[in-house]
């Protein structure tokens, strides 16, 4: 059993009109991005396949949906695993999928313009665990 539960569906941050929504599962929208996400930038690119099985074999998974008033525009997913180390078992969160709208994409140049517009996110009350930049 899990030590930490994904919680039910809760916005833990607004601003204006963004807001951050974490969810124990992808919603149809978050589904439908990462189905339809390219990776990679030059070279080789891909798309995941099988999104719907792969996340049903998520071991306790926190879905973070990025929104511009009701438009979904980006979403990622840690995976809360209990792993064992040398000294005991522990908490340990995942990254397994980022997808992001075309829209709200950006470069190394975008990131340097807009480094004032991030938006911390957190699976746990009083620590970031990540940063989303709109």
């Amino acid at each position: 059993m899990p030590a930490i539960s994904a919680p039910e569906t809760t916005e833990i941050y607004r601003e204006a009109s963004l807001s951050l929504v974490v969810k124990p599962q992808a919603d149809a929208a978050a589904l439908s991005l990462l189905k339809d996400t390219v990776y990679g930038t030059k070279g080789v690119r891909y798309r995941q396949t099988n999104q719907e099985e792969r996340l049903r074999e998520l071991y306790n998974p926190f879905f973070f949906h990025l929104y511009e008033e009701e438009t979904l525009l980006g979403v990622y997913c840690l995976d809360h695993r209990v792993v064992e180390v040398p000294w005991g078992w522990v908490d340990s969160f995942y990254g397994r999928y980022l997808a992001v709208t075309s829209v709200a994409q950006g470069g190394l140049w975008s990131f340097a313009e807009n480094a004032g517009r991030c938006l911390p996110f957190s699976a746990n009350p009083g620590s970031v665990s990540g940063v989303f930049v709109y």
